[in-house]
């Protein structure tokens, strides 16, 4: 934070501690923007997952963000944003994954909900769901199963992806106000190819897609900016 220009402050913050939230909602008087991005990776087919797992990753990637968003949105003001960092596995479910997705799925519905009940007050919603991208989400596997913390770590590490361009591409669709955002092409292919009546793509969503190698959805004018679901 030393080398960006402004004028900043820093919490530190467990986003599993309510008394964390409260300092934090009492340190802030409002907020343009409340950016949830705090998460961890479990790995591992549903017999392998221990219910510890299974606790830890619900309390951070779910319920992290219930309580920030029951912290902080009463700061928001008309214009403001709240943005959720979930992942393409909350879009498209693989195999040995099943509480990573669980989390991120119900991340995505968290964001569209939010985004409904938000909108007549002129607060707009937007989730992040990447495909894989290089950060230090491998850090975080439980190591309930090796082989699929290792595949995870594999695909998290060979990827061309990484933070900085997912960041920029999402910066832009939240810009947009955006709904559900998927800063790269691979993710948007695999959701609008998934066949899910959650998907795009199911009859009656859209007509045609098409994507551009910097991940932006230059599907029908409904849509657009860097996303397969949005608000114009």
């Amino acid at each position: 934070m030393t080398g960006l220009s402004g004028q900043w402050s820093y919490l530190r913050l467990d986003v599993t501690d309510d008394d964390d939230w409260a300092a934090a909602a009492r340190a802030v008087d409002s907020l343009d923007i409340l950016i949830n991005n705090a998460g961890i990776a479990v790995g591992g087919r549903l017999d392998a997952t221990s219910m510890d797992s299974w606790q830890r990753i619900v309390d951070i990637n779910l319920l992290g963000v219930v309580r920030g968003c029951k912290a902080l949105v009463p700061t928001l003001g008309r214009g403001g944003r709240v943005v959720i960092t979930a992942s393409a596995a909350g879009l498209v479910h693989a195999p040995h994954m099943g509480a990573y997705n669980a989390t991120k799925a119900a991340a995505v519905a968290l964001a569209e909900t939010l985004d409904a009940e938000l909108r007549p007050r002129g607060i707009s919603a937007s989730v992040i769901c990447p495909l894989f991208f290089r950060s230090g989400l491998a850090d975080s596997l439980s190591g309930d199963d090796p082989k699929a913390d290792e595949a995870a770590r594999m695909l998290l590490s060979k990827t061309p992806l990484t933070s900085e361009k997912v960041a920029a591409r999402s910066v832009r669709a939240i810009q947009a106000r955006r709904l559900v955002i998927t800063p790269d092409a691979l993710s948007t292919a695999t959701w609008y190819s998934s066949g899910s009546p959650a998907s795009p793509s199911w009859p009656g969503r859209v007509s045609s897609a098409a994507w551009s190698n910097d991940g932006v959805d230059r599907r029908h004018p409904r849509g657009g900016g860097c996303t397969a679901r949005g608000h114009p």
